[in-house]
């Protein structure tokens, strides 16, 4: 085996020999300081459970092997346990989300009513011509045909020593003119 493949034994022994003398002292189920009574104890045997389970390749074939191999990353959760304060500051961590949650559906209502306000308010009325040159008062009454994306050349035509005749020359591809809302708008709710 390689050298991680070493020390992912090791260490699975060494923690599994942690479980089973805490199980040995404390008892399995029953009693108020019994093993599988704390939660933390209850994550670690579900991640020296995993541990085994991927060193043995039991699920290699199968789809659930990857989700096994992603719980494996619940490992450093172990130090917690032995850690006072870490244990205190990820429970406190877990007693805040449901208040969090809270604070985010008054805060998704409150940008709802607001939404549904800006829509009453200024939908469709944002509307503009593609082209550029088509302006507002009488934006939507210009914007008809089609318009010229691209640059615009002056060429010089005649012979040399008359006076040469200037022309206007479009370089480009012709462009539909679309009265159009412009991408971030408040026509619906979703944009």
């Amino acid at each position: 085996p390689t050298h991680l493949g070493l020390f992912e034994l090791v260490f699975n022994i060494l923690f599994s020999f942690e479980a089973l003398v805490l199980v040995g002292a404390r008892g399995l189920v029953l009693g108020k300081q019994s093993y599988l009574s704390d939660n933390w104890h209850r994550l670690d045997v579900v991640i020296i459970t995993v541990s085994w389970v991927d060193y043995f390749g039991f699920f290699n074939g199968f789809q659930s092997a990857k989700t096994l191999r992603m719980m494996r990353a619940l490992k450093p959760l172990r130090v917690i346990k032995h850690n006072k304060g870490m244990r205190d500051v990820v429970n406190a961590l877990i007693a805040v989300i449901i208040p969090l949650s809270y604070v985010l559906v008054f805060l998704s209502t409150c940008i709802l009513a607001f939404s549904i306000v800006a829509v009453g308010v200024f939908g469709g009325k944002l509307n503009s011509c593609s082209n550029p040159v088509a302006l507002y008062p009488l934006g939507k009454a210009e914007c008809a045909g089609v318009f010229i994306l691209g640059s615009v050349k002056t060429a010089s035509f005649g012979r040399p020593g008359v006076a040469q005749e200037r022309q206007t020359v479009h370089v480009g591809f012709p462009v539909p003119n679309a009265w159009a809302p412009p991408r971030n708008n408040f026509d619906s709710i979703a944009t």
